[in-house]
């Protein structure tokens, strides 16, 4: 009877760690996903300060005056160099000896794995934390300046 039990609790202790293992399993796929995705948003953050750029040679070589020191271009060039460091970050570390051909899906998932473990104490919250802030002072400096809104919400901040 004693087997029976031992056996029993054998088997249920196997399929817990195997429900575990594929539960991190999702996850982990998930976190690379997610990692990949925030690649992509910073190779478009950085076509914010290149508008800024063209802008700026274009009216240049027009002989038009480019007024440079302004809260939008700084917020842009932070943004610019925010999403360079985390591009190179998540290419170097992140998906490092990840794409190739012809390895397995565990070897893969390993890989993925390997990679985390090695980079899960690098501060990206605060990169994160600074491309943020620049994306909502765009915002405000969208609506702010904005023919149908801005001139009420300039009304509504002079009231406080």
């Amino acid at each position: 009877m004693q087997a029976l039990d031992d056996e029993q609790f054998i088997s249920n202790t196997i399929a817990t760690i195997t429900a575990q293992a594929e539960g991190i399993k999702e996850q982990t796929n998930q976190f690379y996903t997610s990692f990949e995705i925030i690649n992509i948003l910073c190779y478009l953050n950085l076509m914010f300060f290149l508008t800024d750029l063209i802008k700026m040679l274009f009216l240049k070589k027009i002989g038009r005056k480019f007024a440079f020191p302004t809260i939008g271009i700084m917020s842009n060039l932070i943004l610019f160099a925010t999403s360079v460091f985390m591009i190179y970050w998540i290419t170097t570390k992140v998906t490092a000896n990840v794409h190739f051909d012809g390895i397995t899906e565990n070897e893969l998932f390993y890989r993925k794995i390997a990679n985390f473990k090695e980079n899960i104490e690098f501060k990206f919250e605060y990169l994160f934390s600074i491309m943020i802030a620049c994306l909502i002072t765009k915002l405000m400096e969208l609506i702010l300046f904005s023919s149908e809104i801005g001139p009420l919400v300039k009304i509504v901040g002079k009231m406080f």
